[in-house]
């Protein structure tokens, strides 16, 4: 292993033991001392490649950013040939909340933890509404892609998307105090098929899909 390849890999290492952390104790849980028990790495060598904290932080978030923007679907960014438009806006639905809203590493740590969070840095906090801001900006694209196929109800996406915030904050404040729900399963699917009638023009659902 070449020594950019070593360093690739150990500040990876770094960036997945921080999202392990902020996920699991939120900011405060972010220290020298906790990273480098969980990296087994000496604290020199994790100082070594930021330029302090903050430095740390915005690179890790930048990763966790490539990271998860490189895994989108394809059908966010161009109209699918092998399924009905249909189904790809519902599928588009689906990838948002139960990937881009309610289980992605950005968004939990972004609702829970950062940026309610009064220490945070002025720098970092602004990192974070840009991505923030961007993140929505890739949902809102990649269902007005489908007004052109003539299946979507164009007055309706502002509700729609107003429904997708409050679901996806409400799941992340049931996380931050640790509220069991047992019907929240059950909640999350009436929200989906809810949000899937509302951006589709009437009489396009239900549509049976697999």
């Amino acid at each position: 292993m070449d020594r950019c390849e070593n360093q690739r890999s150990r500040k990876k290492l770094i960036f997945d033991t921080i999202t392990k952390l902020l996920l699991e104790e939120g900011l405060t849980g972010i220290s020298y001392a906790k990273i480098s028990a969980r990296c087994h790495l000496h604290i020199n060598t994790i100082t070594y490649y930021f330029d302090g904290k903050d430095d740390m932080l915005l690179q890790c978030f930048e990763h966790i950013v490539e990271q998860e923007r490189s895994q989108l679907p394809s059908y966010y960014f161009r109209i699918p040939e092998d399924i009905s438009p249909v189904e790809a806006l519902c599928r588009v639905v689906d990838h948002i909340l139960d990937h881009g809203r309610l289980m992605s590493p950005i968004r939990r740590m972004l609702n829970m933890y950062l940026l309610p969070n009064v220490n945070l840095s002025p720098r970092v906090r602004d990192f974070l509404r840009r991505i923030d801001r961007e993140s929505i900006e890739i949902e809102y694209r990649a269902i007005t892609l489908y007004q052109q196929t003539g299946i979507r109800d164009a007055g309706r996406l502002r509700s729609a998307f107003a429904d997708l915030s409050l679901i996806s904050s409400g799941y992340s404040l049931m996380q931050f105090f640790q509220i069991e729900s047992r019907d929240s399963e059950l909640a999350l699917q009436a929200a989906k098929e809810r949000i899937k009638k509302s951006l589709l023009k009437d009489g396009l659902y239900p549509v049976s899909l697999p």
